[in-house]
């Protein structure tokens, strides 16, 4: 009889869940398992940068307990993280972290030099993986007791290879304390020929040739109208970025910059982060030196970018519902050296969301919830602002979004959620445990109620936006995808997700990296050689 087995309530279904945690704000939360802690919290990973809640270092030691405990369930899954991130992703710090926390482990050491070259991507990248290494064991060779292992030192041998005389003389930096030529002297390449002998030995000698760029360009001739525009042609996607402001105020001609920023080969080659232009704008709107003509020109421009850096990606079909977190915690800035908020990220994804949907909805929670009229067919850019300014108070009661489409009985086909997953619960704890308000005010008990109530084959994605470790939905729930990360490329997951159910992790644990061409006899260095 039905009485006398009645289905038990949402709120008891999920107490009853063995994978039951809190969060910082002491919300009901879900832990994760290992692989999948590790790459959401690394995919947000700005290495020992301070976040709103926890510490760095405790930070820190919690992933390499992660690689520690992912090392020996499948070693090779850690490079291939480190990969992904790097060049999926576009991280730089966090994959060299990877790396060089990976190189301790024995079961992961026969993957290592296949997997360097794909990880140090840069010239400056070689010095950082040393750098951390020395950071973390100490001095190497005759100052120091530590030795890199012959695994890492093949590897960066290889990936010495990759690079030109311009890249390694544009970053010899010799005010680090780990140079160019401390890579040679540990990692004794073998060149390919005469003419990269004669590149390393100018590297070791300190003669490598000038490189023309901005900053030696500005450095020697002062930031003149005209030392800028010489050397305009020649300067990359990112460093235009950064200078658009210097641009304005010496009064450069704008017409070869606005064609750069606007190429749409330039924008897909660019790898920039959406949050970038939204931080460029940002600057200029703040800015009033210069021509008012010029500056409107950029802004445009960086509007313009921002469109086609989603213009590759196919629209979703069906309804989509985004809710971005305007909470408090979010307000944080993603560095000490950035002015960007994590409220920012959070927004443009949103917007970038919402353009990508046929049919979207944006909305956003905090204290309250508030649907955000934007403009359905508007720009990117000014939609991602009016998400960003809707106050809605300073707590995260992100449940509210979901019970919105449930007491208006909303049919949509997938739900998107931007956060840092800090998220409130209201009700109480009383000493016979949670009461039912604290557990169905939480976003997983309204995504079972929205499920029973209207849409059982609705997906959801949850965005983690800064890696704390902990989820808000369980790994396991069906049509749910977690994901993390600060790149538009995430994107490709909904549709891949729901043709084929692939998530993250298993997308990663697939991950083919392009080897780069290697000799056995590249490097015959032995462990501890120095």
């Amino acid at each position: 009889m039905p009485k006398m087995n009645p289905n038990p309530s949402v709120p008891r279904r999920i107490i009853r869940r063995s994978d039951l945690t809190v969060n910082y704000e002491g919300g009901l939360a879900f832990t994760a398992t290992p692989k999948t802690e590790l790459v959401l919290r690394i995919l947000t990973f700005l290495v020992g940068e301070p976040k709103f809640y926890g510490d760095t270092v405790t930070e820190i030691e919690e992933i390499q307990q992660l690689i520690e405990d992912v090392a020996c369930e499948d070693p090779e899954f850690i490079l291939k993280l480190a990969a992904y991130a790097r060049n999926e992703m576009y991280l730089r710090s966090a994959p060299i972290f990877l790396l060089v926390e990976a190189v301790q482990y024995d079961n992961v050491k026969p993957f290592v030099r296949k997997y360097v070259p794909q990880i140090v991507r840069r010239a400056d990248e070689l010095t950082e993986t040393i750098a951390y290494f020395v950071a973390k064991h100490g001095e190497i060779g005759k100052n120091g007791k530590a030795s890199l292992p012959n695994c890492l030192k093949k590897g960066l041998a290889d990936a010495l290879h990759n690079f030109d005389e311009y890249q390694f003389a544009k970053y010899a930096r010799e005010d680090k304390e780990v140079k160019l030529r401390d890579v040679i002297r540990l990692v004794h390449p073998v060149p390919f020929n005469q003419e990269e002998s004669l590149l390393f030995k100018h590297i070791k000698e300190r003669t490598l040739a000038t490189p023309e760029t901005w900053e030696t360009e500005i450095s020697g001739k002062g930031s003149t109208k005209e030392a800028w525009e010489s050397i305009i042609p020649k300067m990359g996607y990112m460093a235009k970025l950064r200078n658009l402001r210097n641009f304005l105020k010496v009064g450069v001609d704008m017409t070869p910059v606005v064609k750069h920023l606007t190429n749409p080969t330039a924008v897909k080659n660019s790898k920039q982060f959406p949050f970038r232009f939204l931080s460029a704008t940002k600057v200029l709107q703040g800015n009033e030196s210069g021509n008012p003509f010029d500056r409107t020109k950029l802004i445009e421009a960086l509007s313009v970018a921002l469109e086609l850096s989603v213009e590759n990606i196919p629209k979703w079909k069906g309804r989509t519902f985004v809710s971005c977190d305007n909470s408090s915690s979010m307000r944080r800035t993603l560095s000490e050296k950035s002015s960007v908020q994590r409220i920012e990220v959070g927004a443009i994804m949103g917007a970038l969301a919402q353009k990508i949907s046929g049919c979207g909805v944006a909305s956003v929670f905090g204290e309250g919830f508030a649907i955000v009229p934007v403009d359905p067919t508007g720009a990117i850019t000014p939609n991602a602002f009016q998400i960003m300014n809707t106050n809605v108070g300073h707590s995260t009661y992100a449940y509210k979004a979901l019970k919105y489409l449930i007491d208006k009985k909303i049919v949509v086909d997938r739900i998107l959620i931007f956060s840092d997953e800090q998220c409130y619960n209201e009700g109480y704890t009383t000493p016979y445990g949670r009461d039912e308000d604290f557990v169905n005010n939480t976003l997983y008990a309204q995504l079972k109620l929205y499920k029973q109530k209207v849409n059982p084959n609705v997906y959801l994605y949850s965005f983690d936006l800064a890696g704390y470790g902990s989820l808000q939905f369980p790994e396991n729930e069906p049509n749910v995808c977690l994901l993390g990360g600060f790149s538009d490329r995430i994107f490709e997951f909904i549709q891949k997700y729901e043709e084929n159910t692939v998530t993250l992790v298993e997308t990663i644990t697939n991950y083919k990296i392009k080897e780069s061409p290697k000799k056995e006899d590249m490097t015959d260095v032995k462990e501890g050689e120095q």
